[in-house]
């Protein structure tokens, strides 16, 4: 090969590898980037690629090794850290970091004594003696005190530090210290008011505080709580943990829009971290945001890691209620139906029979289901009430009356205004009067106040062409005061009053009750109707003209009005 060429091969291999260089420290530099804005997860993903371009680089070893930890995958975090050890096993650095990921995973024994060697090999190190008292911590409450000795020692080493102090809040915070836990946090920020960790820390103080508090106590601390974390997604606003832990203080608060608000931020930065679906999910449901709990409750039911194994069965149920209350009923039943039976509540099981009758699906296994679940729960009033009102919207009439009897029987010390009423209800429509009658006397007698019983009952004497009792019915109600709070069912009294006069040639008095009912209730076209019949009878065209031009006002295609004008001559 001539020296040109052999030259030419060298600038080429040469300008391979500083690209290939150049390339791989602009990975990391992308990744560093990342990691100081707490974009976590971009982060991860750059440093791998860093990783692989520079697999004995310690520097970025190490990095790559936090990051790992900050997006809790500490089993990837650990075999870093061990590949860096094998570069240099005396590194202090990364045996620290090696015993922190140990520490995460448990494996405590194993933690303690990478920490100790790092100690050893760097004894000036904050980090190390702070690393070393958290394992001590995380071993459990036996080993507080040797945790408690190694803080003293880097506050007596570290007066000044910041990171001394949220480590002594740690020590207070195992110990369920909460005020001298609080007092290190807060203590730690007026140190240095740009760290995060502290801030995270105070929230979730904060946080155990308000669990122990009074009411009007425990809405300040959770405030001075969300105060904290709201201020660490200002200055970190993709830093996921905080986002997630300002939703839990939200659900803890009920407040749970701004939950769903804080673990939307969550899921975006964390897509593949199924607890934020999970609690995403629980907040909208919760807060009976229904449409909404849909989506993030499938995505937990389409992976298959154990978060999201373990809440399926939760996930089913909620899905399946959300569409239920939206009216979704073949969706909801479909859901409900993947539910298993050890799992099912009594809640998810009526609504499973509900969604089933509602749907049009199997309507003898959906009341078989139903009655089953009464059966088995005699004393549970809330559930008999609601088959008996199902059954009510899907016409089975005589199952109505068998219910709310059976419920009354069952239930001797619940209200029973509501059952007579189903009762009532169930056999007017089978035009079974004596007894819609008897049963809506029943409910009167045993709730006053309610104006549906006597409005049904009214109708029924109605029907039985009682309209002396149908009216006495609607003056009892006025007399009661119902006149103000359910004037149109009132109104219906005085019209049955008024069609008993006219019927009795009592013209004028009849006028006068129709007035009364018109006060009530302005647009009744049958009111106005026979209004128009009682003038008509009294030979007052004009009054009977205007009357009837009110009917067909309001029911335009009143052959009786226009059959009646034409007769003695109103013009339209």
């Amino acid at each position: 090969m001539s020296r040109a060429a052999n030259l030419t091969a060298l600038l080429v291999g040469f300008a391979f590898i500083c690209t290939a260089s150049a390339f791989a420290q602009n990975t990391r530099d992308r990744a560093k980037v990342a990691a100081a804005e707490r974009d976590y997860k971009t982060a991860d993903s750059l440093y791998r690629l860093a990783v692989k371009e520079s697999p004995k680089d310690m520097d970025v070893l190490l990095e790559a090794g936090d990051v790992a930890m900050e997006v809790d995958d500490a089993p990837r975090a650990r075999e870093i850290f061990q590949q860096a050890l094998q570069i240099d096993s005396k590194n202090s650095g990364a045996n620290r970091r090696y015993g922190l990921a140990l520490s995460a995973l448990h494996d405590n024994a194993r933690a303690i004594e990478a920490l100790q060697a790092a100690l050893k090999y760097d004894d000036k190190s904050v980090e190390n003696y702070l690393a070393l008292g958290r394992a001590y911590i995380a071993s459990g409450n036996d080993s507080l005190s040797k945790a408690e000795l190694t803080f003293q020692k880097a506050s007596q080493k570290f007066p000044s530090s910041a990171s001394v102090a949220v480590a002594l809040g740690d020590l207070y915070y195992a110990r369920q210290i909460y005020q001298l836990a609080q007092e290190k946090y807060e203590e730690a920020i007026t140190l240095d008011e740009s760290l995060v960790e502290p801030r995270m820390l105070l929230g979730r103080t904060y946080r155990e505080l308000a669990k122990r508090a009074e009411p009007e106590e425990a809405n300040d601390l959770y405030n001075k709580s969300l105060r904290q974390f709201n201020k660490i997604t200002e200055i970190s606003p993709k830093y996921a943990r905080a986002w997630y832990e300002q939703g839990e203080i939200f659900m803890l608060a009920h407040d749970y829009e701004k939950a769903g608000r804080s673990f939307e931020q969550y899921v975006k930065l964390r897509p593949e971290d199924p607890r934020g679906d999970v609690m995403l999910g629980r907040a909208a449901f919760l807060g009976n945001y229904f449409k909404q709990a849909v989506d993030p409750l499938e995505r937990v039911l389409s992976k298959s890691d154990s978060v999201s194994r373990a809440f399926a069965d939760s996930a089913h149920m909620m899905i399946a209620k959300s569409y239920y209350a939206v009216k979704e009923y073949a969706k909801a039943r479909d859901m409900y139906g993947l539910v298993r039976d050890s799992m099912m509540s009594i809640e998810g099981t009526k609504y499973y029979a509900s969604s089933m009758l509602l749907s049009g699906g199997d309507t003898i296994r959906a009341i078989d289901i139903y009655r089953k679940l009464v059966d088995a729960n005699p004393q549970d009033c809330d559930l008999s009430s609601s088959l008996g009102q199902l059954l009510y919207k899907m016409k089975r009439y005589d199952a109505v009356i068998d219910v709310f009897t059976r419920r009354m029987a069952s239930c001797p010390d619940a209200p029973k205004s509501t059952p007579y009423l189903y009762i009532g209800l169930s056999h007017f429509t089978q035009k079974r009067y004596d007894k819609a009658i008897e049963a809506l006397n029943g409910s009167i007698a045993a709730d006053s106040s309610l104006s549906q019983p006597y409005f049904w009952l009214m109708n029924a004497y109605a029907s039985q062409k009682q309209l002396g009792k149908a009216a006495a019915v609607g003056r009892l109600m006025a007399d009661r005061g119902m006149d103000k709070t359910d004037p149109k069912e009132v109104s219906t009294g005085y019209f049955f009053g008024g069609t008993e006069k006219f019927q009795a040639k009592d013209y004028k008095g009849a006028i006068a009750e129709f007035e009364r009912a018109l006060k009530l209730n302005s647009e009744n076209s049958q009111t106005y109707l026979y209004l128009a019949f009682a003038y008509q009878s009294l030979n007052d065209r004009d009054n009977a003209c205007r009357y009837y031009k009110l009917t067909l006002k309001y029911d335009s295609k009143n052959a009786e009005a226009r059959k009646n004008m034409k007769s003695i001559g109103c013009t339209e």
